[in-house]
């Protein structure tokens, strides 16, 4: 449409166009900072209510809690979802990420963390100390509420099993 502008130009100024947004974007998810459970829940919700399947979501954080970026790690079917740790922690290590909030959906809409939720979280836990990356939440999302481990203590315990003589 504009004179001396061809076919090749054109898409050199869309292409470039779209990398300023994108890293407009990048800046902006730096810019949230992450201080509780309600926050986390927030920045999920859209992406996990009324979810017919289950899906996992990371939060990347640094060291001030800022959101590096939200990751879907694993979509599944109606009763579950497979997560693989080493999935998580190479995503959390490829973007410098120091903290990790779990983040999921129970289709089923009930809120308590299951026998394979608990252990998925406590062996990421367990993970994330040999690495050095704290996981600092794990949430469940249902269709209007949410279930957060460290809302309810049980990273805290998780912890505590990993490092019984720090905590005394």
């Amino acid at each position: 449409r504009f004179k001396g502008v061809g076919k090749a130009k054109a898409v050199t100024i869309e292409a470039a166009l779209e990398l300023g947004k994108r890293r407009l974007a990048e800046k902006a998810l730096g810019c949230i900072q992450i201080k509780s459970s309600k926050q986390a829940y927030e920045l999920v919700l859209s992406e996990l209510s009324d979810n017919y399947y289950e899906d996992f979501y990371i939060l990347l954080l640094n060291r001030s809690s800022h959101l590096i970026r939200k990751v879907l790690v694993s979509s599944g079917g109606i009763g579950d979802t497979i997560v693989d740790p080493k999935k998580i922690f190479k995503i959390a290590i490829d973007h410098n990420a120091s903290t990790l909030i779990l983040a999921h959906n129970h289709p089923t809409n009930k809120l308590n963390p299951s026998s394979q939720d608990l252990s998925l979280t406590k062996k990421l836990v367990k993970g994330g100390n040999i690495l050095s990356i704290l996981i600092s939440d794990h949430i469940i999302v249902g269709s209007d509420n949410y279930f957060s481990f460290a809302d309810n203590g049980l990273l805290e315990e998780f912890y505590e099993e990993e490092n019984p003589e720090e905590i005394s």
